[in-house]
């Protein structure tokens, strides 16, 4: 699979030997991006030049046996939304278990499933979360590979609680995979599963006689035109006897409605709601207050901090890498400039700031720096806003898929940041996209200048987080994305940097979000 072995830059360079033009690939991410050079290259019946070039590149990869579709897969590539199939699987997975799942998806496609699993069945400029509602919606049967990891999963989480809905209204079978033994929720407690620890094809064979015992179960998967149909049919009758129905019936389903409700609000069905929230179709707009450009960061699930054997110049802080689910928000394009934060000083708003009379960092479009934390919270307050939580910064900068900088994995060089090795001081924000640009678009998260976030620092924890805001107290302020001023290293979208809140540098500056 490419997407395992080529970060962006890599897959841009594939691109380029293969004499396609990556800019005119369909897709916002690139898992969608891929699969579109895959089936032009099976339109030009050029796989055979994909499979060297990728041979070429990664030597140690058994490629055809990854790259070469069958027409098969090609025809799954290619299928329009044909509504709820029983014969399709939506496979539900934590990132840790991505061998396992990607196994298991190539024996039920050999004996004829059709089966939904992220990042593969994304289609080209789908988001995330568009397709992950399209395939619960396609999908007859929910299979969840249940381990530790998945139990400590947001995404899994949020996806079994939808499917168990789904299964209580007769549209889906939520059939759960044992892999490794683990804690489970009570909610999916109910549910036999399916053992695979220790004893893979003894588990696949029993899954596919349970699959197969149900072939045609059309009371479990109803289409939405026969239950359009049904709804019509028996629409007169069932007006008719409501009519007979007495008060007193009336006021206990009412009575009962309501535990319902309260039960779906407080109870573990809250996890679905990100996954279900409907997203702006317009994810660019422009704040009144300073005319800056905001863009809408969709809710998502992302590995925060660091792991030592992926990335050698990481800090003991960065440790351990741990999930984080956090919902949408809007975050500005680019850092502070002087001239924004000059109105807010203007108006006996803000203090102003360290450098403001200094000609090597007083340009209007230039970032503002030589401001304390207090300086930075009150002006984020004064547009409506406020600073970015260390985790909706980290999400911003790199997205969900592990990259170490904010355009990939290869360090910086000067047309995508400004730092030590580039010489000078701050430059023109934004000036160094799109090359330097994050996977959302947002400028400058590496380089330029450091930016207060609202965490105070300490140690991460262990466990799964759900839009996290750091501790209640400290002593320093996180800073993020380092500057001007420092070496390549600091420029990580995990390095965390932090400061008194009095502190006020020539290589710190910072930007706001609103939610």
């Amino acid at each position: 699979m490419i997407f395992k072995h080529f970060d962006l830059e890599e897959f841009r360079d594939l691109c380029f030997r293969l004499g396609v033009s990556y800019d005119n690939l369909r897709g916002e991410n690139l898992s969608a991006r891929i699969r579109e050079l895959v089936l032009r290259m099976n339109r030009e019946k050029r796989l055979n030049d994909l499979v060297n070039f990728c041979s070429h590149l990664r030597p140690n990869v058994m490629w055809p046996e990854i790259v070469l579709p069958t027409e098969q897969d090609f025809a799954l590539l290619a299928k329009p939304n044909q509504g709820r199939s029983p014969r399709k699987l939506f496979l539900s997975y934590a990132r840790q278990d991505i061998e396992f799942a990607e196994r298991l998806a190539t024996d039920l496609r050999k004996n004829g499933w059709d089966v939904w699993i992220a990042p593969e069945s994304i289609q080209p400029g789908e988001r995330w979360v568009e397709a992950i509602n399209r395939g619960l919606t396609e999908s007859g049967i929910f299979l969840l590979v249940l381990t530790p990891s998945a139990v400590n999963s947001s995404w899994v989480n949020s996806e079994a609680n939808v499917a168990i809905n789904l299964q209580h209204q007769g549209m889906m079978r939520f059939v759960p995979l044992r892999v490794e033994m683990s804690e489970t929720p009570p909610l999916w407690q109910a549910y036999q599963w399916i053992p695979f620890q220790n004893d893979y094809q003894g588990g696949l064979e029993k899954l596919l006689r349970e699959l197969d015992q149900h072939p045609t179960e059309t009371h479990l998967v109803r289409s939405i035109s026969e239950k359009k149909h049904r709804r019509q049919v028996q629409e007169p009758m069932q007006l008719s006897n409501l009519r007979r129905i007495p008060v007193g019936l009336w006021i206990v389903g009412i009575m009962i409605g309501m535990i319902i409700i309260l039960w779906v609000m407080n109870g573990s069905f809250l996890d679905s709601i990100p996954l279900l929230s409907k997203e702006p179709q317009d994810t660019s707009k422009v704040r009144t207050k300073d005319n800056m450009e905001m863009t809408y960061v969709p809710a998502g699930s992302f590995l925060m901090g660091s792991l030592p054997e992926v990335d050698s110049g990481a800090n003991e802080d960065e440790f351990p890498q741990h999930e984080v689910s956090q919902s949408g928000f809007w975050i500005d394009v680019t850092e502070v400039t002087n001239s924004m934060y000059a109105v807010c000083v203007e108006e006996n708003v803000c203090t102003n700031s360290s450098f403001a009379a200094d000609g090597r960092f007083n340009g209007s479009e230039h970032p503002v720096v030589g401001v304390s934390w207090d300086d930075a919270n009150t002006y984020c307050q004064w547009v409506g806003g406020q600073l970015p939580t260390e985790a909706q910064w980290e999400y911003a900068a790199r997205g969900n898929d592990g990259r170490l900088f904010p355009w990939g994995n290869k360090y910086p060089t000067c047309n995508k940041a400004q730092f030590l090795d580039c010489g000078g001081d701050t430059v023109g924000v934004g000036s160094l996209s799109p090359d330097g640009a994050s996977p959302f678009g947002i400028s400058d998260m590496a380089g330029n200048v450091w930016e207060w976030v609202a965490d105070w620092h300490d140690s991460y924890p262990y466990e799964t987080q759900n839009n996290p805001t750091g501790p209640e107290s400290g002593s320093n302020k996180v800073l993020r994305g380092g500057s001007w001023s420092d070496f390549s290293r600091s420029l990580r979208v995990a390095n965390r940097h932090a400061d008194p809140l009095e502190t006020r540098s020539d290589d710190l500056g910072f930007r706001c979000v609103t939610p």
